[in-house]
């Protein structure tokens, strides 16, 4: 059974600009007087607004403790033991250890050719400074 009221006109147009229109007929009738009734009758579904995107601190809190939660889960499906953690932060400190000591080799070998390369420019300027020497004793 439905239930027929009169709502006031803002009711009115507030609903038709936040509501679906599913069907609807309006009609117009002309008075002699120059007036006009006008009628309106329709089928509209009650849309709901949305939540905001904004989030209030107790939310995001909330967000946080079940984000910590689940990565502590993953962290523990992944290692479950503290003997696997170790081992697994032996192997990581073992890597880096390995490139450590590749990375030093390498200076190393960057140093001496800078240092070969600098001493070759040290005999070119002692030759051309002898070169100079000869030609002005000229």
């Amino acid at each position: 059974m439905t239930i027929k009221r009169e709502i006031s006109i803002t009711l009115f147009k507030r609903n038709l600009k936040k509501d679906k229109i599913k069907t609807a007929k309006a009609w117009i009738e002309d008075l002699s007087d120059g007036s006009y009734n006008m009628g309106f009758y329709g089928n509209l579904n009650h849309m709901e607004k949305g939540k905001s995107g904004y989030v209030t601190h107790k939310q995001l809190d909330k967000k946080l403790e079940v984000f910590k939660q689940e990565l502590l889960v993953e962290f523990d499906q992944r290692y479950v033991t503290k003997a696997e953690f170790k081992e697994f932060q032996i192997e990581v400190r073992e890597g880096f250890r390995i490139q450590g000591e590749a990375m030093n080799a390498r200076m190393d070998r960057f140093e001496s050719l800078v240092l070969k390369s600098l001493e070759s420019i040290n005999n070119t300027l002692i030759d051309f400074g002898k070169r100079i020497d000869k030609l002005e004793s000229k």
